[in-house]
């Protein structure tokens, strides 16, 4: 639980009931031949890199056309950077060292001013990256012998978040990157040579972001704000993060797993894209264990998406509008599966999503005698054996994609599991005996 000082419950369970949102990353850093970690990886000179703002004039960038292609995917809510590591500010702010910002290069445009009102027009649920650390502070990778310095960079996450949380109407979300107290130097630790054991429990420096004032700021200035863990030492967010990884079964905590559409999170033209079976898959297993998705597109240097990425996004979003209720609004489990699926369940309804039939039969629990039906509308194969039932599908009729089965109760799917239970348990307890033949395990 976060150490809020509002209570944003009600927030948090209508974002969980969001469950898939847009992730942006787009800025200097898209421009070609660099990317979001350029600056850092190649040692590029900071002044070097500041004058690739000089070309950053992003003619096609339309703030409307961004949400209308999030919507037309089913996506719920959007996250763009509007900082990212690399220093360089894509609103008008007025504390960004050296006015490294989108008003001070040939664009002279506020695009989180854009983004923002886009948003709000659209009834868009609105999010907002920011990254606390800053490349271009020496004091972020030695904070006590550039004291001095990294004072100034902390003081500049301050102003810019309070710019940020002020200036652009209602701000649903705030993702933090790069803020924990333990990324200082990213974790590496000069003066004692390298990267120490126990850097993420005993950092350079303990509290270096100030987080109980600078989290005070941000839930005052945007009451209800729902924020993400990664800053200060992890106890100040509504919920935790994975990156690149679907997170494991869990039902008791908030959380949500940042993945990409390609290989890069920045624009790259010759990027791998996730095929439709892929991208479905992610989100189904995400959301059977417990999760969000927040997928993450890279648009052009020139603010516009790839014709593929859009297509892929169209592709989803028409999946969603004929299976999304075994998506939106629902929660993890009551059973808990491996890679051949899950499943999520939304008062009285139970969804099973069969990803992998390498098993000819799927198996749950005899309980509550529910009615059983596919959601691609053919017929369906159920029959008892001891205390489970065993579900197939005729071969020909398997989506190669996601097949859903809706299982519909009497009363509340969890009061009729008694709560969570193991598919492999399952498997393992529903091998019987009758009339002395030994039907086999499935």
């Amino acid at each position: 639980m976060a150490k809020t000082i509002n209570d944003n419950q009600q927030q948090m369970k209508n974002w969980q009931d969001q469950k898939f949102g847009m992730f942006i990353h787009w800025g200097l850093f898209s421009q070609p031949d660099i990317g979001c970690w350029s600056m850092f990886c190649s040692a590029m000179d900071i002044d070097e890199y500041a004058k690739r703002a000089d070309k950053f004039n992003p003619v096609k960038f339309n703030a409307d056309e961004w949400v209308k292609i999030a919507q037309d995917a089913g996506m719920k809510y959007m996250v763009l950077t509007a900082k990212h590591h690399d220093g360089f500010s894509i609103w008008d702010s007025k504390y960004c060292l050296n006015d490294h910002t989108s008003m001070n290069c040939p664009a002279k445009r506020d695009f989180i001013k854009e983004y923002t009102d886009a948003c709000h027009k659209a009834g868009m649920l609105t999010g907002l990256y920011y990254s606390p650390l800053d490349w271009r502070f020496p004091g972020f990778f030695f904070p006590r012998m550039y004291k001095t310095n990294a004072n100034a960079l902390r003081e500049q996450t301050h102003k810019q978040l309070e710019e940020l949380t002020t200036n652009y109407g209602k701000i649903d979300f705030m993702w933090y990157d790069g803020g924990e107290d333990y990324w200082l130097g990213h974790g590496f630790h000069m003066h004692k040579f390298g990267r120490p054991a126990d850097f993420k429990t005993n950092p350079q420096v303990k509290d270096f972001w100030d987080m109980e004032k600078l989290d005070k700021m941000v839930r005052t200035n945007q009451p209800g704000i729902i924020c993400n863990n990664r800053i200060g030492d992890k106890t100040y967010g509504d919920y935790f993060a994975p990156e690149k990884v679907i997170g494991e079964f869990n039902v008791d905590e908030p959380w949500e797993t940042c993945d990409t559409m390609t290989n890069t999170w920045e624009h790259n033209p010759n990027s791998k894209i996730r095929s439709f079976r892929n991208c479905i898959h992610l989100l189904a297993k995400v959301v059977c264990n417990g999760g969000n998705l927040l997928l993450n597109i890279g648009p052009r240097p020139d603010g516009s998406f790839e014709e593929n990425e859009i297509a892929r996004l169209k592709e989803i979003g028409a999946w969603l509008k004929k299976y999304g209720e075994s998506i939106y609004g629902t929660r993890g489990g009551p059973i808990k599966m491996d890679q051949r699926g899950g499943t999520v369940h939304n008062g009285n309804v139970m969804y099973l999503h069969v990803l992998d039939w390498s098993d000819d039969e799927m198996i749950i629990p005899a309980k509550g005698n529910p009615e059983i039906t596919c959601l691609n509308g053919i017929e369906l194969n159920v029959r008892k054996q001891g205390e489970y039932l065993a579900i197939s599908v005729p071969f020909e009729n398997r989506q190669e994609v996601d097949t859903v089965i809706k299982c519909t109760y009497s009363e509340d799917v969890m009061k009729v599991f008694g709560g969570i239970v193991d598919y492999d348990d399952i498997c393992a307890k529903s091998v019987y005996k009758d009339d002395s033949v030994i039907v086999e395990q499935l």
